[in-house]
């Protein structure tokens, strides 16, 4: 039985192709691509820095922490929310046009599946439990408690399976995300949710038009 705290170990060189999902022991140096957003400190600026992240996949953009909290303030000035919470993807998307990291064409829209995962990053809304808080050092998130502890949001940004089953019968699968947390955290800033977890805890998902 696939249990959740099976890990995809990072391989020794062997870059996949990009076209194919990751599998058990490909490199996933490519993952340091895009390091921008490396810690959010203790904002509540999850939903800015996760399309600071998109835009540094998609468009190669390192847009500064520093700048991102800055953004997130006056953000919230103009919009008059709490000052001591966060802003929803689409405050976020309206406060990334602001700023300029996003053209007028890359607009933000909630959808119901990941089917669109193959052209451009995601982002996923979750109630978050413990095991946010100490992953391995693969950097997938250990799920066995059912407590939620608070929500967050991270960029989806690609998807995998967990070792090579025979005769056949499908992998399990999971997502790598890219959290915004410090490099320290998971796998170089980034780490893995299974499906299972996915389907039971992310609240939101949404896209932004390439």
């Amino acid at each position: 039985m696939f249990q959740q705290n099976v890990i995809l170990t990072p391989g020794a060189g062997y870059h996949p192709d990009p076209a194919k999902p990751l599998r058990d022991g490909d490199d996933i140096s490519w993952m340091g691509r895009a390091r921008v957003g490396d810690d959010q400190g203790n904002s509540s600026a999850c939903t800015l820095f996760g399309i600071a992240n998109w835009v540094g996949i998609m468009l190669g953009i390192d847009i500064p922490d520093a700048e991102i909290i800055a953004a997130w303030e006056r953000a919230r000035m103009r919009l008059y929310g709490n000052l001591k919470g966060g802003l929803t993807v689409p405050q976020a998307w309206w406060a990334a046009q602001k700023e300029g990291w996003l053209y007028s064409h890359q607009t933000a829209e909630r959808v119901r599946d990941m089917s669109t995962l193959a052209i451009a990053p995601l982002l996923g809304c979750y109630e978050i439990t413990e095991g946010w808080r100490h992953p391995n050092a693969a950097g997938c998130i250990c799920h066995t408690d059912t407590q939620v502890i608070g929500y967050h949001l991270v960029v989806i940004a690609e998807h995998g399976y967990v070792g090579e089953n025979g005769g056949g019968a499908p992998s399990p699968r999971i997502l790598w995300i890219q959290n915004s947390w410090k490099l320290k955290w998971g796998y170089k800033g980034c780490g893995q949710l299974t499906e299972d977890y996915h389907r039971k805890y992310c609240k939101q998902l949404w896209k932004i038009n390439p």
